[in-house]
């Protein structure tokens, strides 16, 4: 029972392991990078928060306190400060390395290592409020702890960097000053978008790919339907063919058989002359079967050639007599004085049609009466082709 549901389903049943595999593989991807890049922003906090201890260990709160006023920034050690500055931030590859003090509840710099008049800060910069990270600067100034900004968590103005701050003591332990460190993490941030965007391109990717393989499958059993009943009505049609090849070729060896025991010519002839309406229907039955095969592979042609009428009407009558034989049936013909005698067509395929709705009308008539009209269309132009109009009435 599981390995015919198996069989039966195998694609459908394919599709959606291919699509669960594609779902995990996806979602794991998804997940690794996203734990690389937590990795990354994880990797640079614990290295601000170094770089802003080994910064607070680059000086003593006594050298600090030699520098109050604007006028100290000219000192040679205040410079020299600067440079010693800006080669630590060269050596730890971070942006900015300060230094600033606590005046009540605001901070002041004092010094930091940039060598630029127009964006470096110092003790001529005016101190600004801190009150809005107290708590922030609480850890810092009385617990004495090293504090480091969480990704995207930006000062004013300071958009697009990460920071760390370390407590600077004097002897007596006492906070006094707080070392400060900033990263630029526009990399991360630029692959957290990256992320984003990729995210929602494998969603849309995940999504198109169901969609058009649904699509895909849908229209693929469809064909196989197809595909099946199309070879069930070729085996029906080849079993109905089997069937009604054994009539005529039964009528041919039956008549031939009298034939050879008649001993009038009369009978002879009349059994011949059945014998070659017989051949003559097991003829058009072969070319249903090669026309069968020719519709399958496109190849039918339709060819034009002059015939006559009453040729065709009078084979067609003669086998349909054999076909009716004992059946208590009146079969009448009614043909139209109009229609030319000589026509330009495909004989083939109107003698088809002819045999088709006549053998059908005897096929499903036990008894009564089968009427054969054959009378020629309206043209509205003599130009136009001929319609020819054939009617099968039976009961």
């Amino acid at each position: 029972m599981i390995k015919k549901f198996i069989k039966k389903n195998f694609m459908f049943i394919s599709y959606s392991f291919a699509f669960i595999v594609i779902c995990i593989v996806t979602g794991y991807a998804n997940l690794y990078i996203t734990a690389t890049m937590r990795t990354m922003v994880h990797n640079m906090r614990h290295r601000l928060m170094s770089a802003s201890k080994l910064a607070a260990q680059l000086v003593t709160a006594e050298e600090l306190e030699q520098y109050q006023t604007v006028a100290d920034m000219k000192l040679p050690s205040y410079q020299e400060l600067r440079k010693k500055l800006r080669d630590f931030a060269d050596e730890m590859d971070v942006m900015y390395v300060y230094y600033e003090r606590p005046v009540g509840n605001k901070l002041q710099y004092i010094i930091d290592n940039d060598f630029n008049e127009e964006t470096r800060v110092g003790l001529d910069t005016r101190p600004y409020d801190y009150s809005d990270n107290e708590e922030w600067m609480s850890r810092i100034l009385k617990d004495g702890q090293t504090a480091c900004s969480e990704y995207r968590q930006y000062m004013d103005d300071w958009e697009g960097v990460m920071f760390a701050n370390s407590p600077i003591f004097d002897k007596d332990g006492k906070v006094v000053a707080v070392a400060g460190v900033d990263m630029d993490d526009t990399p991360i941030v630029r692959g957290w978008r990256m992320i984003y965007i990729l995210t929602i391109s494998q969603i849309v990717i995940v999504i198109m790919v169901f969609i058009y393989s649904l699509i895909g499958l849908l229209n693929s059993k469809k064909e196989a339907l197809k595909a099946n009943a199309a070879n069930v009505a070729k085996s029906n049609f080849l079993s109905q063919m089997s069937h009604e090849i054994r009539t005529p070729l039964n009528a041919i060896m039956g008549m031939g058989e009298l034939a050879l025991y008649s001993d009038t010519m009369s009978k002879i002839h009349e059994y011949l002359k059945g014998i070659k309406q017989a051949g003559q229907n097991l003829l058009l039955l072969i070319d249903d079967i090669l026309d069968f095969s020719k519709i399958e592979t496109g190849s039918l042609e339709i060819v034009q050639a002059p015939y006559y009428m009453a040729s065709l009407l009078d084979d067609m009558i003669n086998i349909i007599q054999i076909r009716i034989g004992e059946k208590p049936i009146l079969f009448t013909v009614d043909i139209d004085p109009n229609l030319p005698a000589r026509l330009m067509g495909d004989e083939v395929r109107v003698r088809q049609i002819f045999f088709n709705l006549l053998t059908n009308a005897v096929k499903f008539t036990n008894q009564g009466m089968i009427e054969l009209k054959v009378s020629a269309g309206d043209r509205i132009e003599e130009k136009e082709d001929l319609p020819i109009v054939i009617t099968v009435t039976d009961t």
